[in-house]
């Protein structure tokens, strides 16, 4: 009798257990209960599918686009804490920016993709592309339109995407509408608190910001991957790796190259003259460190130096421009 009344006991237990609501608290991975209704009466809970995420723009990574800035970890805190514990990223930047090579690009049109089915949930249209003065970035911040011109998107399960900095005009969805993965949905501008052409792409979960890369919470640690968000193609057939330091891009000119005119337009002359009072040759580099040592060097067709700088890199920067 009390080995029958044990087993009637465990078998109540484990009743009791399976008809109990199931929440796994997991960014990728979610069970919840299900209550039972007239068409599901034998529910007992349902899987919610781990979601993953393709290119959200279209274009190809190290060629005409490039991961400028990734998530902070800690932010907050006054340091530069990329998920890989290095400095690809700036205090509280929560998302990935993938930033185009010039203004030209932008003006062509850089199509913004839907990185995974959902609703449209919420759209910021009608903000200006600028290139921002110091003055304008500070009324754009007290504003609070620092995403500029964006969407949202609902993917199901308190699952998020957003898309910033948008081109002014180029939103092709509506509120409340649903998309497929791929399916354009606007393009690249230059609206909001930028000062380059970018796309900041950010994953919500349940509020809490996530790392696309290595599936951590901007609260967590960096440098301990859970598991990669971006799908098997974007992965592998892109090659979309971390890279703690990129040439973005490179030219010559027959005239002193500045910034401002790179980021405009970095297109090299079809031609330089062979009597051209100046020859110089600029780059622009992703994530340089303090300490870091760099040579811009000409050589003539005999390999003999033409001209040769030196620089030891004095601060971190996102992004840096040199010339010689």
């Amino acid at each position: 009798m009390i080995k029958l009344a044990l087993y009637h006991f465990i078998l109540l237990f484990i009743l009791v257990y399976i008809a109990t609501p199931i929440h796994i608290s997991s960014p990728v991975y979610a069970a919840q209960g299900a209550n039972k209704t007239a068409n599901q009466k034998n529910a007992v809970f349902k899987i919610i599918k781990p979601l993953s995420f393709s290119l959200p723009l279209d274009c190809v990574p190290s060629q005409d686009c490039w991961i400028m800035n990734y998530v902070d970890f800690t932010p907050d805190d006054g340091k530069q804490t990329d998920p890989h514990c290095l400095s690809r990223t700036y205090d509280g930047h929560k998302g990935t920016d993938f930033a185009l090579r010039d203004g030209k690009s932008m003006a062509g049109g850089v199509d913004v993709l839907a990185a995974a089915d959902g609703t449209i949930s919420k759209i910021r249209d009608g903000e200006p592309d600028l290139w921002a003065s110091t003055q304008e970035l500070e009324a754009i911040k007290t504003a609070r339109k620092e995403c500029g011109n964006a969407i949202l998107i609902d993917h199901g399960n308190a699952r998020q995407t957003i898309y910033c900095h948008l081109k002014n005009g180029s939103i092709t969805v509506r509120k409340g509408q649903k998309v497929k993965r791929g399916e354009k949905i606007a393009q690249v501008g230059l609206s909001g608190f930028t000062q380059f052409p970018h796309l900041h792409f950010g994953v919500l979960w349940e509020g809490a910001i996530i790392d696309p890369f290595t599936g951590q919470t901007n609260t967590g640690t960096c440098n301990t991957p859970k598991q990669s968000y971006w799908d098997e193609q974007t992965r592998e057939t892109l090659q979309l790796d971390y890279q703690p330091l990129i040439i973005q891009g490179l030219g010559f000119r027959d005239t002193p190259p500045t910034l401002s005119q790179i980021e405009r337009d970095a297109t090299p002359p079809e031609t330089i003259s062979a009597t051209a009072d100046i020859l110089a040759v600029w780059v622009t580099l992703l994530g340089v460190r303090t300490g870091d040592e760099i040579t811009l060097e000409i050589r003539d067709p005999n390999n003999k130096v033409f001209v040769r700088r030196d620089i030891t890199q004095d601060k971190i920067r996102a992004r840096q421009f040199y010339y010689t």
